[in-house]
């Protein structure tokens, strides 16, 4: 039998052999109050509260963390108490407030246990003075009375409490030593949960420290919840809100929503009578379930494009709601015992409760115009054009670009094209489509893209020759049409020689290139190019190189502004590093003051000026690239500062690698809006200028968003011998002098 089964053998029978006897009161005490006052955030919990339901106005908190050294101090400018009333301070089971409705939730005070569970693991000093009465003072210490009379400091105000805590847990010397230093942020956040429900009222927090206090938090007095929260959390994600004030009887919902959203779930507070609710509680889950269920998650701070549509950017992240929401119910319908902490409650209704605060929910969402949200469809603009773009290759000195052609060699089973009705025909003229469906001879037509389509059998056909199982090579352009198919390849350089036709349908441009068919034999091409994806790609190529020169030469052309972004404990401390914030300064963004708490704020000075809307209030975009980028940083910043100091030339590529991603999709994004739409008309010469222009990038055969620029119509080969005798013109200038 080993030690520890031994062990319990013999405290089995010890146990059974003794008498089952009460607990000492100490123990039974120190057990009760362990339970009720579990961390030094608490303790400050249940003296924020009394002081609440004393009608305080101001709340000013003192604390000292320092191992061996933990104390609390709270000071409020309530009723106060005449001198019986502090007689009782300390007993177990005594209160002020122990109606029968305030058990239930009418005030936060209604046990009778939390002074006298302080005092019982803890040094407790309690100086009161009520209206046009003298100060009194109460001592306790490990729940038996030191002192009761006169104190010796007077409170400076007409009436008010203030209550010193000191030796924190010395009687329970491993919860002293759990302490840590996780304490001043915890018990800064009892006071912001606090303050945003109780916003008429003044907060401050200092901590005590051998060099002097210092101001950790501080709130004034606000209007409404929402003027609280800009205090505690600053304003962004809550420039657009909607307040919310609906009753029903003796029901009631007091806050704001916001409108834009933010791309965590941090501040989302849920009050019932003033209780704060974990957000793990069913009415937290139940708002959020109706939020996803709404176009919220993808549309929300998307201004330019709801109501008409409820899609938003693929490249926005998900957005969950801001909001403060205090709900009233009677008194009696609520019972906030459950748990000692007071977060977790009973319901005599929970159903109705739940419906009322979906209800909430839901008005907002109708009012905000968020309907529900859209089932994502199989193919989307940017991911899902039938033909995909072709991998370039350096041949001869010339980069191409190859493409599969149909041949006009129809299978067998080939049907009859069905006749087209031209009532709605997009291009208002056939022949375009005249080109694909009914080709001439010796014309190779090439269809829509579609995977899972094989070609046909025609004896001729070889394992390569299917372009639908070409997985390793992504840059042919597959195609959907039976037959055997043909190469044909266009050069880098044949966008140069393009020979335009004009315009279509104020959506296209017509052009014949060069093009080569597998044996190098010429070839010429008919070919549709999409107007709006050419200009993209021009447009795109040339903020990307602006940005990388900036970073590259550190000359980034930058925008100031005061904005504050939240983020992570974890992601603040890559900012520690003077690199990382070297290297954020060299893309155009500036960083200042770090604010520490539960959620770190951040204040940005200034953003790269060609990127504007990294500029905008709502910083969605901002945060999103500081905590997309801050992780790499702090991955792989000595890389990043080994390439920033070998820079010299042309570093194009090598700077586009470190830029951030959310940089890239503004780029794209930024091209894309202010490139030529469909329905722009394009005159001749604007049309030859835009073909020129997308001949000059690099990568002419994309958009920014990977879409291909043009689609090959038909091809003819040169293969036709010039049965024409050729003129002499000196002959015939000669004859006809």
């Amino acid at each position: 039998m080993s030690r520890r089964s031994t062990r319990r053998s013999d405290a089995a029978a010890a146990t059974t052999a003794a008498a089952i006897n009460h607990l000492s009161a100490q123990t039974s005490a120190t057990l009760r109050s362990s339970l009720v006052i579990p961390t030094l955030a608490q303790i400050l919990s249940e003296l924020a509260q009394n002081s609440l339901d004393a009608g305080a106005k101001r709340i000013d908190v003192w604390i000292n963390v320092a191992p061996g050294d933990e104390s609390l101090r709270v000071q409020d400018d309530g009723v106060g108490m005449s001198r019986e009333q502090l007689g009782r301070i300390g007993e177990r089971y005594v209160t002020s407030k122990g109606s029968a409705t305030s058990v239930l939730g009418d005030t936060y005070g209604f046990r009778g246990e939390a002074l006298a569970s302080i005092g019982a693991l803890c040094l407790l000093e309690v100086t009161s003075r009520a209206a046009k009465a003298d100060t009194f003072a109460r001592v306790i210490k490990n729940g038996n009375i030191i002192y009761t009379g006169k104190a010796r400091d007077t409170v400076t105000s007409q009436h008010g409490t203030t209550v010193s805590v000191r030796d924190v847990f010395a009687a329970v010397p491993v919860r002293q030593a759990a302490l840590g230093s996780g304490a001043l942020t915890a018990c800064r956040k009892v006071l912001e949960t606090l303050a945003l429900a109780w916003p008429a009222v003044a907060w401050s927090l200092w901590e005590e420290r051998p060099s002097g206090a210092r101001k950790v938090l501080g709130l004034r007095p606000a209007k409404n919840s929402l003027g609280m929260f800009k205090a505690v959390y600053g304003s962004a994600g809550v420039e657009k809100v909607q307040s919310v004030r609906v009753s029903s009887g003796q029901w009631r919902v007091d806050g704001f929503i916001s409108l834009e959203g933010a791309v965590t779930k941090a501040h989302q507070h849920l009050y019932v009578n003033g209780f704060p609710l974990d957000t793990a509680s069913e009415l937290h889950l139940a708002i959020a379930r109706r939020f996803a269920s709404s176009a919220f998650a993808t549309t929300a701070g998307d201004w330019d494009e709801r109501p008409q549509t409820n899609r938003a950017s693929p490249r926005r992240p998900e957005r969950y709601p801001i909001y403060v929401l205090n709900v009233t119910v009677p008194p009696e319908g609520v019972d906030a015992t459950y748990d000692p902490k007071k977060r977790q409650h009973g319901y005599r209704d929970a159903g109705r409760l739940t419906a009322f605060v979906v209800t909430v929910a839901d008005e907002f969402l109708q009012r905000a115009g968020f309907g529900r949200r859209e089932a994502p469809s199989e193919r989307t603009p940017t991911k899902g054009s039938p033909l995909v773009p072709a991998k370039r290759r350096a041949e001869e000195g010339s980069e191409r670009i190859a493409t599969r052609l149909f041949s006009s060699r129809a299978a067998p089973d080939t049907a009859s094209p069905e006749p087209v009705d031209d009532t709605n025909d997009p291009f208002g003229r056939r022949w375009i489509r005249d080109i694909v469906t009914q080709p001439a001879p010796n014309v190779f037509p090439v269809g829509r893209g579609q995977r899972g389509i094989p070609p046909a059998d025609d004896g001729d056909a070889g394992p390569d020759d299917n372009p639908l199982e070409d997985d390793d090579n992504p840059t042919l352009l597959t195609t959907a049409l039976r037959g055997p198919l043909s190469d044909v390849t266009f050069s880098h350089d044949s966008l140069a020689d393009a020979v335009v036709l004009g315009q279509v349908d104020r959506k296209f441009i017509c052009c014949v290139l060069r093009a080569e068919t597998p044996t190098h034999e010429p070839t010429a091409a008919l070919v549709i190019l999409d107007q709006h994806a050419a200009d993209e790609r021009a447009a795109v190529e040339g903020i990307m190189d602006e940005l990388c020169a900036g970073f590259a030469g550190d000359t980034m052309a930058v925008t100031d502004v005061e904005l504050r972004v939240v983020l992570t404990r974890e992601e603040a401390a890559v900012l520690e590093s003077t690199a990382a914030r070297r290297i954020l300064r060299r893309w155009g963004i500036g960083l200042g003051e770090v604010m520490s708490g539960e959620y770190v704020q951040v204040d940005v000075t200034c953003v790269p000026a060609l990127l504007e809307r990294l500029a905008r209030k709502d910083t969605a975009e901002l945060t999103r690239l500081l905590k997309l980028y801050l992780p790499e940083l702090g991955e792989r910043g000595a890389e990043i500062d080994a390439v920033v100091a070998g820079l010299d030339g042309d570093a194009r590529a090598r700077v586009q690698a470190l830029m951030p991603r959310e940089m890239v999709e503004l780029a794209n994004s930024k091209a894309c809006r202010g490139a030529i739409m469909f329905e722009d008309k394009l005159d001749a010469e604007q049309s030859a200028r835009l073909v020129a222009r997308l001949a000059d990038t690099r990568t002419p055969w994309v958009c920014a968003h990977g879409r291909p620029t043009f689609v090959p119509a038909c091809a003819w080969p040169s293969d036709k011998k010039n049965y024409k005798r050729p003129i002499d013109w000196a002959k015939w200038k000669h004859n006809v002098l």
